[in-house]
């Protein structure tokens, strides 16, 4: 197996955790020796695809998702791909009863359209792969997703290689990354902040991620809060070289390429208990805490508090992060796991589909296919729409209204 596929919801040119995942293992399968191709929506940026050699095949929100479909399996076919791993992209997705290859589905997310994409098809997905326990039990469940084809295969991402120092002489240098929404939990890390909790005189937060004016305009009043609004990634990944401290207040995850990416560089996770994989990354008190949701801002304080009087502690803590994330949680492993269940297929593949349903695109991107009022209730919901039914042996297509 040389030839694999990846495909993506998002452009590799975008900040989303879907892409990064992609990238991610993109990347580890080049530097095994794989030929990729990568499905997805166009990038403005070519050049990660060419600096690693990686062939480009477009599916945007804009397309004749149909017309799509038809090329695609030909595509596939001829290009004699042997694998296919989807990440949250439909028009993968709605070909799968006909593809002659196995083909793993990554659950990005348990709910919305995210895990109806990524449970359509089922019968002719060789695995549906839950990146935590939570959601692993909602598909199994909700979305009678076999157990046998539904393992769980946390996140990776690659090694820094850093070693970890001393922080003595200086602030605890916190770090929060992500959406302001509530499934983040940004409003909790708002109350933490406004608590004026004596903890702030020994530590700096650093926000990245749009923040609205109101909010800003609060959390400027405290000195410790430094705002950097959305930045690149690698931006991002060089302020969590110095940092301490990683934030994570989550509500809802999947398996949160943040929190990984943190401990890849030693830094100690205060996250929740939320939904998602968060409380099975690391061990409470041996490298990091787990707080509950419920009194995280209490909790969180406490923790920093530790922290903030007890650098020896600290150092320590980092360095278990660390070692835990080289151990578990590299992109290697993942992509060892990944490659196993490709080898391994579940699914009989000698009768082959003619006639597929194709889904609509279910995800928006403002600046090309900005949802209705109707597209979010259907996206909150879970509820799958259809392009129309196309059939390959004859090349006719059916659009369903």
């Amino acid at each position: 197996m040389k030839n694999i596929l990846i495909s993506s919801s998002a452009a590799p040119d975008s900040g989303s955790g879907v892409s990064t995942y992609a990238r991610e293992i993109s990347e580890n399968l080049v530097l095994k020796g794989y030929k990729i191709y990568y499905l997805s929506p166009t990038p403005d940026d070519f050049s990660w695809l060419k600096n690693n050699d990686i062939i480009h095949i477009e599916s945007s929100y804009s397309s004749n998702l149909l017309e799509r479909c038809q090329y695609l399996v030909t595509y596939i076919k001829d290009k004699n791909i042997q694998g296919i791993i989807n990440n949250d992209n439909p028009v993968l997705q709605s070909i799968a009863p006909a593809i002659n290859c196995p083909i793993i589905a990554i659950g990005h997310l348990e709910k919305f359209t995210i895990a109806s994409t990524a449970t359509y098809n089922t019968e002719w997905i060789d695995y549906v792969v839950a990146i935590s326990n939570d959601m692993q039990k909602t598909y199994i469940q909700k979305f009678g997703v076999p157990i046998s084809k539904c393992p769980i295969v946390h996140n990776g991402v690659k090694q820094t290689n850093i070693v970890v120092s001393d922080n003595t002489d200086k602030a605890l240098k916190l770090i929060f990354a992500g959406e302001f929404s509530k499934r983040k939990g940004a409003d909790i890390i708002v109350k933490t902040i406004l608590t004026n909790h004596p903890v702030w005189d020994q530590v700096e937060l650093h926000w990245y991620g749009d923040i609205p004016e109101k909010i800003k305009l609060q959390l400027n009043k405290n000195s410790s809060v430094h705002i950097h609004g959305r930045v690149p990634r690698t931006e991002l990944l060089d302020s969590l070289k110095s940092s301490d401290v990683f934030l994570m207040s989550s509500r809802e995850e999947g398996c949160p390429m943040a929190m990984l990416e943190a401990m890849s560089y030693g830094v100690v996770p205060i996250s929740s208990n939320g939904i998602g994989a968060m409380r099975w990354l690391i061990d409470h008190g041996i490298e990091g805490f787990i707080c509950h949701i419920n009194h995280w801002n209490e909790q969180a304080l406490e923790c920093l508090s530790l922290l903030a009087t007890n650098r020896q502690q600290l150092k320590t803590l980092k360095q278990h992060v660390l070692d835990k994330f080289n151990s578990q949680f590299t992109v290697d492993h993942t992509t060892e796991k990944l490659l196993y269940l490709l080898q391994n297929p579940t699914v009989d593949r000698s009768n082959a589909q003619s006639e597929i349903k194709v889904l609509r695109w279910h995800r928006f991107n403002p600046k090309v296919n900005k949802a209705s009022f109707l597209d979010k209730v259907f996206w909150r919901l879970g509820i799958l729409r259809f392009s129309g039914t196309l059939n390959l042996s004859s090349s006719n297509q059916r659009v369903v209204k």
